[in-house]
């Protein structure tokens, strides 16, 4: 009898921590404890790339959201691999290769041209101060890996999808 309510119980516990990890919706963030000024500190969650590289970034939290919403643009395609063009006019603009064919925005623009179609993203793209931010499903909406998404407190980017994450 004792045996067996050993087994229940660690099958509920086994159970209640694949639920928690399956639940996380796809831009929820991580939850962190608040530092002694009550910011929290979001450089600590490094950008996870293809489950290895870890790029540690600031992150741009858009108006009126109060978790961060945008990534920085160039440390990621750096780690990529990946060279962009910035035209620094007023607003900038961008040109790069992503894995969908060549990718045109303006900054501040929530649309983005791929191959010179118009792909519209929930949030516009952000300059804050000379750094380029887009909106985490910049990655897998325009760009083209398989995920982007908030998961175990970091945004993993994957050239997979990741369905078996969610």
């Amino acid at each position: 009898m004792k045996k067996s309510i050993i087994t229940i119980a660690l099958t509920l516990l086994i159970m209640a921590v694949g639920l928690s990890a399956c639940s996380g919706q796809e831009d929820a963030p991580p939850q962190q404890q608040e530092q002694e000024t009550g910011e929290i500190d979001w450089s600590q969650f490094p950008i996870i790339i293809n489950g290895e590289i870890g790029v540690r970034a600031d992150w741009h939290t858009a108006p009126g959201e109060d978790f961060p919403t945008h990534i920085p643009l160039m440390p990621v395609l750096d780690a990529l691999g990946v060279s962009a063009s910035v035209e620094y006019s007023d607003p900038p603009s961008v040109t790069l290769e992503g894995l969908n064919g060549t990718i045109n925005f303006t900054v501040g623009s929530n649309v983005f041209f791929v191959d010179g179609q118009p792909v519209e993203v929930w949030q516009p793209s952000v300059l804050i101060g000379a750094d380029i931010y887009v909106p985490i499903p910049f990655f897998r909406v325009v760009y083209g890996m398989g995920s982007a998404a908030w998961m175990s407190g970091h945004v993993h980017l994957d050239m997979q999808a990741m369905d078996d994450m969610h």
